[in-house]
């Protein structure tokens, strides 16, 4: 039984057919787009952007000397001093905050983020990760960060 009401369908496709809906898409009509064709396709279309965990970014004094992470401290055989300062300071012409919602800011430091933590010796912490990301040939992004301050 075909319903001549089609909205907007093609039709050739019945609404009351047993596999299409009124709220159904129609079928991909070209033979020359496939499934996996399309796949591939919004793969390139959507850049990976890799946020690494707690802890999974270098962290550079301002001296430039590697603070986190060293063989000795993934083995637990070290512990640097990874404290943030307990000072605050008043901002009053921050360009980047008009309204001034960030008054008070915690006092920097001079730490700041290195690279993603991608080996550790010949132990693999993301390294295999990134690796199978960048040969996907999509657009790839690292996001090191100072993993004890917020985002």
């Amino acid at each position: 039984m075909e319903n001549n009401n089609n909205n907007g369908l093609s039709p050739s496709i019945p609404i009351n057919s047993p596999t299409m809906t009124a709220e159904s898409p129609p079928p991909i009509s070209s033979p020359s787009i496939t499934s996996s064709q399309h796949r591939i396709y919004d793969e390139q279309l959507i850049p990976i952007v890799f946020v690494p965990g707690l802890k999974g970014s270098s962290l550079i004094n301002k001296e430039g000397k590697k603070i986190w992470l060293s063989k000795m401290q993934a083995l637990g055989l070290e512990c640097p001093r990874l404290d943030l300062p307990l000072e605050w300071q008043m901002v009053e012409d921050d360009p980047d905050d008009p309204d001034k919602h960030l008054i008070w800011r915690q006092k920097a430091d001079g730490v700041r983020a290195g690279r993603v933590v991608k080996q550790l010796a010949k132990i693999s912490i993301y390294r295999n990760f990134v690796t199978e990301c960048k040969n996907k040939g999509r657009a790839f992004y690292e996001f090191a960060y100072d993993w004890r301050r917020d985002v």
